[in-house]
């Protein structure tokens, strides 16, 4: 504007680019980039990916963030030019080129106890929502009248373990497996019953696997 006085004073709404002598040519690093976030094929429904911003000046940066839905966690990032990482958000520094980033997330696993007869004991389990390579642990407890036999798992396992802790690598019920308490009762008599002698057993009453002690005594 300091150019021609005749210029700025007669035309001033004429004055151009042109007339000042002033040029700009785009400069190499006038370049810029596309950020893309997506989600794994298959996983739509467990978590959203989102980069920001989407298109970015070459140096510039971009952030891809996941938010995983419902009992969904994410798990990593796996990214066009072949790098990945488990870093959520996943920051890119001196962007130089377009970038594609896929967000794979994987789903929390439920683990249910249950029992056979309520009546006769139940079944317990901690945590009841765990990642995969996990432990759960199951317990089991009777009631009066109930015995404990054994874990039954729908992977196909079973255990006779009042407590089991199991790796879960996928939804998983144990069911408690308890039957009825059986009592039997112990009668005493000689082999006469004549009195020539007395027989005694302790105890008089057990379960299934008690230990009884008979005694034979003879009369005078």
């Amino acid at each position: 504007l300091v150019g021609s006085e005749m210029c700025i004073r007669d035309r001033p709404t004429k004055v151009s680019l042109v007339c000042l002598g002033v040029q700009h040519e785009p400069e190499a690093a006038d370049t810029y980039y596309s950020m893309i976030a997506k989600v794994a094929d298959g996983q739509e429904d467990f978590g959203e990916a989102v980069a920001y911003p989407t298109i970015v000046k070459s140096g510039g940066t971009s952030t891809f963030i996941a938010s995983p839905k419902d009992l969904a966690y994410f798990d990593h990032w796996e990214f066009s030019d072949g790098s990945t990482t488990r870093e959520n958000p996943a920051v890119f520094n001196n962007v130089t080129k377009n970038l594609t980033g896929t967000a794979l997330f994987k789903k929390y696993l439920k683990v249910t106890a249950t029992q056979n007869d309520r009546s006769l004991g139940f079944a317990t389990v901690s945590p009841q929502v765990v990642m995969a390579g996990e432990t759960a642990t199951f317990e089991a407890s009777t009631e009066a009248g109930g015995v404990f036999q054994r874990f039954d798992f729908d992977d196909g396992t079973s255990s006779s373990d009042a407590i089991v802790k199991k790796i879960i690598t996928q939804d998983l019920t144990g069911t408690a497996i308890f039957t009825a308490r059986r009592y039997f009762v112990t009668v005493l008599k000689d082999n006469t019953g004549t009195g020539n002698g007395v027989a005694t057993a302790s105890p008089l009453f057990g379960v299934r696997g008690t230990e009884i002690t008979f005694t034979a005594t003879p009369a005078d």
